[in-house]
């Protein structure tokens, strides 16, 4: 099989550099893909065009990334980026949809990268009836996009680096998610439903209430504070971290209609329930400290 490699470059330099507390990613980023091409190789297989997108001079050149991607074959690609903000996605899918319209001697496609960004490329490319393989970190790489292309293409990049990795870093705030025992629940694996996460959740909502107040649009919810937090999980297990909340009293989901007949869903949090006191105090220290460092600086 032949393959096209697109890798964006500066954004698994910044997950390996969260993930495993490495000062400067690029090495660790250029092993990795090292390793894969290796890797994909050794099977037989062939990977015809090889690009690497970012922002070069906001990864930095020393050492210099491009020289040595261009020792594997990988063409560099310059992407104009935002101070703070990886703008390789576009680029990166423009790219793989032209190689997709245009090469029909490419059989599959290989993607560095985890975010949600890449679902429409991903989805594109399936529907031509080629293979997609997506290669991120498990910790980083959104939910949906592995359930999209089927768990079987989902490459872990942690085995595709050579310090020995294999668990991320722990949160020194406790906020990634902790190893729980997974449950069966009728075959299912309900391990998503860890009492971590749904305390997560909790203080989502809480911070949702105070910006938009007690009754919040349960959409807009999902897609500006669940699909970040939760972007490992499946867009299915984000909704049944709300429905076990219900189950448990801590919420309640309220279908309303508005003048022109549409339906729109809100939830309001029960303020009168452990959990939710539990957190409110929790939050209360925290804004209560950050003032008083403030003060003191």
């Amino acid at each position: 099989m032949q393959y096209a490699l697109f890798i964006d470059f500066e954004n698994m330099q910044r997950v390996i550099e969260t993930m495993h507390g490495v000062p400067d990613g690029k090495e660790e980023a250029l092993r990795l893909i090292r390793n894969l091409i290796h890797s994909i190789e050794k099977e037989d297989d062939r990977i015809i065009i090889r690009r690497a997108f970012a922002d070069w001079e906001g990864v930095g050149s020393d050492p210099d990334p491009q020289s040595s991607l261009a020792l594997l074959s990988v063409k560099p690609e310059y992407v104009l980026g935002k101070p703070g903000k990886n703008s390789a996605d576009l680029a990166l899918s423009l790219d793989a949809l032209e190689v997709l319209l245009t090469r029909e001697d490419i059989h599959g496609f290989i993607i560095v990268a985890g975010d949600r960004d890449y679902i429409p490329i991903c989805s594109r490319i399936r529907e031509k009836g080629k293979r997609i393989r997506i290669v991120g970190l498990p910790d980083a790489t959104s939910g949906d996009l592995i359930t999209i292309i089927g768990r079987e293409n989902f490459i872990d990049g942690n085995t595709l680096l050579t310090r020995g990795y294999r668990r991320p870093r722990a949160s020194k705030s406790g906020a990634r998610i902790r190893e729980t025992k997974i449950e069966k629940d009728n075959g299912l694996d309900t391990g998503h439903l860890c009492e971590d996460n749904l305390k997560r959740c909790v203080h989502l909502i809480v911070q949702a209430e105070k910006q938009f107040g007690p009754e919040i649009w349960l959409n807009p919810f999902y897609k500006n504070f669940m699909n970040e937090e939760f972007k490992t999980l499946t867009d299915e297990q984000r909704k049944e971290l709300i429905y076990e909340l219900g189950n448990r009293g801590v919420l309640k989901v309220q279908v309303k209609e508005e003048y022109m007949g549409k339906h729109y869903s809100v939830l309001f949090l029960d303020h009168d329930n452990s959990t939710v006191k539990e957190i409110e105090k929790e939050l209360e220290k925290e804004t209560h400290g950050a003032r008083e460092e403030a003060v003191l600086l």
